[in-house]
């Protein structure tokens, strides 16, 4: 298994875990507003991560270079 794929199957995984958290807390009795918040504010950084891999592979494919965070130093 390549990294990339790794990589997806460990968010996915990280992912459902997360739901489940959640879903598990809500059953339990927890304020379910208070669960979602956290579950999205779990959720948001983790596939976020994943739409920026997304969207620099997609670059890729379509032939443009993917977009590369220059430094500070980079710019002297």
């Amino acid at each position: 298994m390549n990294l990339k794929r790794w990589k997806f199957v460990k968010n996915a995984v990280f992912a459902a875990a997360i739901l489940g958290y959640g879903f598990t807390l809500a059953r339990q009795g927890a304020d379910p507003t208070i669960v979602f918040a956290g579950t999205v504010a779990l959720l948001i950084p983790l596939l976020g991560i994943e739409y920026g891999e997304f969207a620099a592979a997609w670059a890729m494919i379509q032939g443009g270079n993917p977009p590369v965070q220059s430094r500070d130093d980079d710019q002297r």
